[in-house]
């Protein structure tokens, strides 16, 4: 068994929960994480994180390959105690980490880095055309600015046309998805949770 859906569904089911009830925990909808256990649909790294803080396992656990999902987009041979070492307070370009999930064609660039001085996590998402993420909910503020590209975000159900330059700052509890077109997007994110913090402690 080696996909994220089939671990999430094992791992829902060794709690007890149907699908509405880990839904209506994690704030995704059960017809996405239907989608989702079927491996028809990818979760974004926010959602797998609030899924799996439900459930009560890390990260980790319910990917394929575990931590080893996110590589350096350079110097590969450089351990992560050799890049804090060496980036902090600085990261450069070369040592900047990129966070894939398996089955997902949305990239991140992890800007904020790995140490857990930081209060707030910057990453840069990029997302292929014709992409579509349902409302989710999480703890914390976003903040998004798109670089490239257009999106579309939807708040509490109302759609915002975004073009570069263009921004939002919402709460996380505030139910909110995208939607790219034809040009796909380059999204500059600012979140006041560190989701990626599990990348620091699984490595």
């Amino acid at each position: 068994m080696n996909q994220i859906g089939e671990r999430i569904q094992l791992a829902r089911k060794r709690r007890g929960l149907s699908l509405r009830d880990l839904a209506s925990q994690c704030g995704l909808s059960a017809s996405f994480l239907s989608q989702v256990e079927r491996n028809q649909s990818s979760p974004s790294i926010v959602s797998l994180l609030a899924v799996c803080e439900v459930l009560g396992v890390p990260v980790s656990d319910v990917l394929p390959e575990g931590p080893a999902i996110v590589d350096s987009i350079a110097s590969p041979a450089r351990s992560l105690a050799d890049r804090q070492a060496a980036a902090a307070p600085v990261l450069r370009r070369e040592d900047c980490p990129s966070i894939h999930i398996p089955n997902s064609q949305v990239t991140y660039h992890w800007l904020s880095g790995p140490s857990r001085e930081h209060e707030i996590e910057v990453v840069i998402g990029e997302f292929p055309k014709h992409y579509q993420h349902p409302a989710h909910t999480h703890v914390g503020e976003e903040f998004g600015y798109l670089l490239e590209g257009e999106i579309k975000v939807v708040i509490d159900g109302e759609s915002h046309e975004l073009r570069p330059g263009d921004s939002y700052a919402i709460s996380g509890a505030r139910p909110h998805g995208f939607e790219t077109n034809a040009s796909g997007a380059r999204v500059l994110w600012y979140h006041t949770r560190r989701f990626l913090e599990w990348y620091a402690s699984t490595r």
